[in-house]
């Protein structure tokens, strides 16, 4: 298999980004592609022997990303947007998996050319059994 090329930013390392990660490692997304974030780095130790990269700054964790993931509570996400949309690379892609929360609220805050999606993965994205409603 050739080694993907595609860096992926998860802001929001608890139990749907974690299953997305593990989703990942399991399908052979090399880790060291995927940046995990969230406040306490010390809860994400098994991850980074695995090789994911972690970061508590979201506007760090971004600057390379060609996917990010938002995987935050709903009422975090206005914020964390507004914090990071000067560094996402314009040609990023952001998907949501936070519920409630409209692309248009996304899309206001980044730059025109960076396509924002929604997700609703179940828990089962950790062993690739997730069935995903766009």
């Amino acid at each position: 298999m050739q080694e993907s090329k595609t860096r992926v930013t998860i802001i929001g390392a608890g139990n749907i980004g974690l299953s997305i990660a593990d989703g990942l490692h399991q399908s052979g997304f090399p880790e060291s592609h995927v940046t995990l974030t969230r406040r306490n780095l010390s809860l994400l130790s098994s991850y980074k022997e695995k090789g994911f990269l972690l970061s508590d700054d979201n506007r760090i964790a971004v600057k390379n990303a060609d996917l990010v993931i938002l995987a935050v509570k709903p009422y975090l996400v206005e914020q964390i947007v507004q914090d990071v949309a000067a560094d996402l690379p314009t040609s990023a892609a952001v998907v949501s998996v936070a519920s409630k929360v409209t692309i248009d609220e996304i899309a206001k805050h980044t730059a025109p050319s960076i396509a924002v999606y929604r997700a609703m993965p179940g828990i089962g994205a950790s062993i690739q059994e997730s069935a995903t409603c766009t």
